[in-house]
């Protein structure tokens, strides 16, 4: 990730690119550096952590749905942005 940084030199402003330091967690470069089996690991931890939060999102709205019919509604919710072909 490139950021700008502001630099004096001689009475003028100078901007200069700056990288982001590889050790931020949530830069591209980490992700890059990442072996497969450790993108497999975040990608099913982001997976888990967006079915929990539509789960909840329904339980809210819905609170006394039963089992089946909430998994029904998520299942429902996941297919809404999938390609048919």
């Amino acid at each position: 990730m490139t950021q700008w940084q502001l630099l004096v030199r001689d009475g003028r402003i100078v901007q200069r690119k700056t990288r982001t330091p590889p050790s931020d967690p949530n830069s591209p470069e980490t992700f890059r550096r990442m072996r497969p089996e450790g993108r497999v690991a975040l990608a099913v931890e982001m997976s888990s952590a967006v079915s929990t939060i539509t789960q909840e999102s329904i339980l809210d709205r819905n609170p006394g749905i039963s089992r089946s019919r909430l998994l029904a509604e998520a299942r429902k919710r996941f297919g809404l942005g999938r390609r048919t072909r």
